[in-house]
């Protein structure tokens, strides 16, 4: 099977052929639709989505992944998260990385000055 993953980033790519080790993995840069820096599972969850459904358009593939990464506030801390979602063109299907279920905090230094930037 041939999978394309919704990014130009070799690790993106590299951990969908470690978790597919039978296919054929493209990196493909597709647009995520999103900010640069997603905020919140929902914003997130769209990038996710979109980069698949559009990593599965871009050629003859079997299979579109998209691997999002974003934060999210919680009692003014900013936590890292992350969603993946795959597409068969019939039915898309998300999952939530292990972020979203530890909720891995930025550095209080780090977060005051993504939460200052534009």
């Amino acid at each position: 099977m041939r999978v394309a993953v919704g990014s130009g980033n070799p690790v993106k790519r590299d951990a969908v052929a470690a978790a597919l080790p039978d296919a054929t993995v493209d990196a493909v840069s597709v647009p995520s639709g999103v900010p640069e820096q997603p905020r919140g599972d929902d914003e997130t969850v769209e990038g996710a989505r979109n980069r698949a459904e559009r990593a599965l358009q871009s050629g003859e593939y079997g299979l579109g992944v998209g691997l999002e990464g974003g934060v999210a506030e919680r009692e003014g801390d900013l936590f890292l998260i992350m969603w993946a979602a795959a597409t068969d063109g019939d039915r898309v299907e998300v999952g939530a990385g292990p972020g979203c279920a530890s909720r891995t905090t930025w550095p209080r230094g780090c977060a005051t000055a993504r939460n200052s930037a534009p």
